[in-house]
């Protein structure tokens, strides 16, 4: 690895896929055998990320080795280990937890590695190459610790056919600045009447086209780790037993939007976002 600056992509790939059933982030769908993330990997390096930290679980590590050894040599690249199993103290911890705790501890899975600023994708989710110009150019810009940055998309663009999305619905002001609480919904598909969805209550809710969506591509400063640890200590307090609970990356950016006026500004996307469901 060269002395040159390091521009860093947190991927986000040790989700189990219990509805999809299997291992959707390493699924073949090339015509080669490539998996949806090679070809993100091929937007990132073309924009100019040179450093690939993959989150994902020690039994995936053999399969992630395959996909590492195809990239460019100048490519650093580091995988780390998610755990179903977090220690508060040494008698309080969760056995019996069969998933991964979420998305928060994902990323928070990555600090070890990553010192500088940073990008974060889903492993199973293609973005479209102008997502990661629009990150390279916010990773360069100054003043980078006091803010962050959200590469949305609108959910007419997000929709699959083949089954439902979960999505996290934005708001913004006149400043692209993103406001409010980004509002997590499940089971998103087009029905007859409308884009439907459930909400964090379990109610049946219709949708507008043009909403803004999250589909958890960010740009951090390294200081957004120290949020969550703060808050995944919190969130474990209260749900270290509760295996079916999940620790949301979008519940502590609303909680550092809140607690820290944390400026996230959100771009607007262009592309169609394709994934595997």
């Amino acid at each position: 690895m060269n002395n040159k600056r390091k521009y860093t992509l947190i991927i986000m790939a040790a989700g189990i896929g219990s509805r999809y059933g299997g291992l959707k982030q390493l699924d073949y769908i090339g015509p080669n055998g490539e998996t949806l993330l090679e070809y993100s990997l091929y937007d990132a390096i073309n924009a100019g990320f040179n450093k690939f930290v993959f989150v994902i679980r020690f039994s995936m590590k053999e399969s992630f080795k395959k996909i590492i050894n195809k990239l460019p040599d100048y490519i650093e690249a580091i995988c780390v280990y998610q755990s179903n199993t977090v220690f508060i103290s040494h008698d309080i911890y969760s056995k019996n937890r069969k998933k991964p705790w979420g998305t928060g501890h994902a990323l928070l899975t990555a600090a070890s590695a990553v010192k500088e600023s940073f990008g974060v994708i889903n492993a199973d989710d293609f973005y479209g190459p102008k997502a990661y110009k629009y990150l390279i150019k916010f990773l360069n810009e100054n003043n980078v610790q006091k803010k962050a940055i959200i590469v949305g998309y609108r959910l007419h663009n997000t929709l699959s056919s083949f089954g439902s999305v979960s999505r996290g619905i934005c708001s913004i002001d006149k400043t692209n600045t993103l406001v409010l609480k980004i509002e997590e919904y499940h089971c998103i598909k087009r029905t007859k009447l409308g884009i439907r969805g459930i909400d964090k209550k379990g109610n049946q809710v219709y949708l507008k086209e043009n909403e803004l969506v999250s589909l958890n591509f960010w740009g951090f400063s390294s200081r957004f780790f120290k949020n969550l640890q703060e808050g995944f200590l919190n969130f474990l307090q209260k749900n270290i037993y509760n295996d079916s609970s999940e620790y949301y990356l979008s519940e502590i950016v609303n909680n550092s939007i809140e607690q820290e006026n944390l400026v996230i500004n959100f771009i607007d996307c262009e592309e169609s976002w394709i994934g595997v469901t």
